[in-house]
């Protein structure tokens, strides 16, 4: 029941940016454990498990799962704000392996596309 709660709280996807990689790896969520809180894990719909995480008004869902037999694993990120969201993922993409392999799709949710595309894009074009 909690869970249903906590997901129905980020749920609408106006107010969500999106993101994938190709697998969830171990290191990975070592990083996320040490910078947000985890919140309970559920192993069902809609993959095998959904993992929470999340610090104040900011959110992560991640899916880790199989589609058409090729491993792929969602991202959602959820905050109050477009600054708290950027904040968020900025983050996130400390992780050496989530900088390199953690496609955002914008959209237009957010209109971050026009908006600030920069504040994640001169990350990526800075590692690289």
């Amino acid at each position: 029941m909690y869970t249903r709660v906590w997901d129905s709280y980020l749920i609408p996807p106006e107010d969500a940016l999106l993101g994938w990689t190709e697998r969830l790896l171990p290191e990975e969520l070592a990083f996320l454990r040490e910078h947000f809180q985890e919140g309970p894990r559920t192993f069902s719909y809609p993959t095998s498990i959904t993992y929470r995480f999340f610090s104040g008004s900011q959110h992560i869902l991640i899916n880790p799962g199989e589609i058409q037999g090729k491993h792929e694993t969602a991202w959602r990120f959820f905050a109050e704000s477009d600054e708290e969201l950027i904040h968020l993922v900025k983050i996130v993409k400390q992780c050496e392996t989530l900088g390199k392999n953690l496609r955002l799709e914008f959209s237009g949710l957010f209109e971050l596309d026009d908006r600030y595309s920069d504040d994640f894009s001169s990350e990526e074009e800075a590692s690289t």
